[in-house]
Order: C-alpha cells, then sequence, then structure tokens
C-alpha cells in the first residue's frame, strides 16, 4: 500500500525511506519504482488541499504501472484530479558502429488530468532543476460540500493560482528530495571576525619628521599685500569697533594719504 502524509500544513514533510543520495551516486540500479514513491507535504488550500509525489522510473511503462497504483491504494480514493511530468534519458542504441541520433537527451512527457496546463508546469520545475530519471506527480483533493458536488477544473476553482500552487508543492518536495541526495546542504559559515578592538594597534607611531606648523596670523587693520601693512600704523585689528568694516579701512586709507600728501 502507498502511504500519503496527510499531516496539516504546519507539519514537516516525512523522512524519506528510500536512499536518494545512492541514486544520485549511481549506485542504485533495476529498483521497483513504486519501492521509491516519495510523498511530499499535503498542503491545504481554500476548497481542497494538494500534494506532491516523486518516484524512480528506468523505461516509460513505469510511468502508468505508478500511476495505476496509485489511483488504486486506498490514500488516494477521493482524488479528484492526478497530473504529472516525467523525464527520461534516452539510451544510445549503436548500429554499424555509430550511436543513434539524439541518444543521452531526456525523453519526457505529462498529464493534466482535470487541471488543464498543470502537467505541463510540473515538467518545466524538473527541466529547470536538470531532474531525469523520475517522475513527478500532484494529487489535488477537492471539499465535497454544498458547492463541490462534482469534481470541478482547478482553473474554475483557482483561477490562473493553480499553477503557482502546484508549482510550488513541486519544488518543495524536490528541494527536500535534493536534501537526501545530499545535494542541497548548507555551505558551512565562515568563522567569527574578532572583535575590532582586539584588532586595534598598541604601537606608537612617530609623526616628528612633519615640518612645524606655522604660527597663526594676527590679524591686522592691513594685509600684508597692502603698502601699511610693515608700517607702524599697522595695528591690530579691534573686535570692539563699532564702525563697520569697510567704513573704517576708508577712513585709514583717507588719513594715510593726507600723511603722505603733507610730507
Amino acid at each position: 500500500m502507498i502511504a500519503a502524509t496527510q499531516e496539516p500544513s504546519t507539519a514537516p514533510a516525512a523522512t524519506p525511506t528510500f536512499d536518494w543520495a545512492a541514486f544520485a551516486q549511481g549506485r542504485v540500479h533495476d529498483v521497483d519504482s513504486l519501492q521509491t514513491l516519495t510523498s511530499g507535504l499535503r498542503k491545504e488550500v481554500r476548497g481542497g488541499s494538494l500534494q506532491a509525489h516523486i518516484c524512480t522510473i528506468s523505461r516509460i511503462d513505469d510511468v502508468a504501472r505508478v500511476m495505476e497504483a496509485m489511483r488504486a491504494a486506498l490514500a488516494f480514493q477521493e482524488v479528484t484530479s492526478w497530473c504529472y511530468g516525467y523525464r527520461l534519458r534516452k539510451r544510445a542504441v549503436v548500429e554499424d558502429g555509430h550511436p543513434e541520433e539524439g541518444a543521452g537527451d531526456a525523453h519526457e512527457g505529462w498529464e493534466d488530468g482535470l487541471d488543464e496546463g498543470s502537467g505541463e508546469k510540473i515538467l518545466t520545475v524538473m527541466q529547470r532543476a536538470g531532474l531525469q530519471e523520475l517522475l513527478v506527480v500532484v494529487s489535488r483533493w477537492q471539499d465535497h460540500g454544498r458547492d463541490y458536488q462534482t469534481p470541478t477544473p482547478g482553473l474554475e476553482l483557482y483561477g490562473l493560482q493553480l499553477y503557482s500552487m502546484v508549482v510550488e508543492r513541486c519544488k518543495d518536495l524536490v528541494a527536500n528530495i535534493k536534501m537526501a541526495m545530499g545535494l542541497g546542504q548548507v555551505p558551512p559559515s565562515p568563522p567569527p571576525m574578532p572583535f575590532f578592538k582586539e584588532r586595534l594597534s598598541k604601537k606608537t607611531i612617530d609623526f616628528s619628521f612633519l615640518p612645524p606648523l606655522p604660527e597663526p596670523r594676527v590679524p591686522t587693520k592691513f594685509g600684508p599685500n597692502h603698502f601699511l601693512y610693515e608700517s607702524s600704523m599697522n595695528k591690530q585689528r579691534s573686535m570692539q569697533s563699532t564702525q563697520p568694516a569697510s567704513r573704517a579701512v576708508g577712513l585709514q586709507h583717507r588719513a594715510a594719504s593726507k600723511q603722505i600728501y603733507k610730507s
């Protein structure tokens, strides 16, 4: 029997029982697809719930066999719609010493069920994640009430939001499978930096080689470029002068000119 995870949306997904790390390393061959079936978290949404599943496949016939077994399982008797996507690596067939054209490429396909376009969305997630030899399935349950007497296509219930819900379930499951494969570990964090005060140097720096600073010049009535700058009339400027600076300078110039004219 295929067990389904039916915990509430806040509960973590169940730990996979299949050795996905060995599968990623190529150490698992000719394994039964049903033995590798792993279910993600069943998430409640408005009007129903969704759950993603994944398993290994080695041939196209495995897809139909797995889907038939899932539909027959008691845990999935009330599923309203199934959609899935799969990818298989083409096997090289050598004839007359030349491999078959296109050998090594992925053989892929999808099925929408009642939810048109959902299978293609699943396949897109697999392509972007680089998944091969795998089948990813999304099962959708529909609440049975006054408004849901018959199975209803997902697009009628959720509109285009259906695609984002399907993709979110697939990405969540793929992320957990990659963690089980050993491909999604978080890199170790770098060691903490020491405190800034521990990195301060206690060395004393000598600045004696620098030239001495010039002495500050005392402000005077006349500037250095004035012809009376070095005369006895150039006294220290008074800070208590009540006359405007421009008027005081004008009077000084006028007095100096009179003195020179008399001499």
